[in-house]
């Protein structure tokens, strides 16, 4: 583990080094390769030691993504004067509290609780799959407009093909299933304010109210749910 960590900070600093002429693409190609080249020596230290590559290397090609696409605060800026061109450009709050969504979304799934709930909706339903299928993707547009659309995904996605490969369903019929599953999941995100981040910026941007959603974008979302 200490010498993946090593081989991590290197990868990092040596990207950065590359970026910081101005190699932003050069830099990207570089993080692309240490990440799979990393990631193939971290598969017998288990999922952990691919978290710590996935994340730290995503979040430094992030960085760089960014500091040369984003906002510009003044004149064209090296990385390592990014961090500043970042505050100025991009909403720091919003991203936290999505990531604080993000955080106890999993944590719940993590506790075990979605793999009862989703026999639990088996129990409910009678084994009914019709009814099963329909009552997840009203719970997903439900929670969708609550927390983050893609933590939602993902999680419900986990029940549903729970439940779908424990039934024996053809794998052509669970793709579609899921598809529809990631529809229910933009369409139930715009029916209130902390669905999506697009929501989130145009309640701050434009000084919104959360029952502004819930007045005039929840209309067209349950009609779309519906159909």
């Amino acid at each position: 583990m200490h010498r993946l960590i090593f081989l991590v900070i290197s990868a990092i600093f040596i990207s950065i080094g590359i970026a910081e002429p101005g190699f932003y693409l050069s830099s990207l190609v570089a993080i692309l390769l240490f990440s799979i080249i990393l990631l193939s020596i971290s598969e017998e230290s288990g999922a952990k030691a691919k978290t710590i590559v996935t994340f730290t290397l995503g979040f430094t090609g992030l960085f760089i993504f960014i500091v040369h696409h984003g906002i510009p605060a003044g004149p064209a800026p090296a990385v390592l004067n990014g961090f500043r061109v970042i505050a100025e450009s991009i909403h720091f709050n919003i991203f936290i509290f999505l990531f604080g969504l993000y955080l106890f979304v999993n944590g719940i799934s993590y506790s075990g609780v979605i793999g009862e709930l989703s026999w639990k909706i088996v129990k409910l339903s009678g084994g009914k799959l019709t009814i099963i299928l329909v009552s997840i993707m009203i719970l997903t547009s439900l929670l969708s407009g609550i927390f983050d659309g893609a933590t939602v995904a993902s999680i419900m996605g986990v029940i549903t093909l729970t439940i779908l490969l424990s039934s024996g369903m053809k794998s052509k019929d669970i793709v579609m299933i899921m598809l529809l599953l990631v529809v229910c999941t933009n369409v139930g995100g715009v029916w209130f304010v902390l669905g999506e981040p697009t929501n989130i910026l145009a309640a701050e941007k434009m000084g919104l109210n959360p029952l502004f959603f819930l007045k005039y974008a929840s209309v067209f979302s349950v009609i779309a749910i519906i159909l």
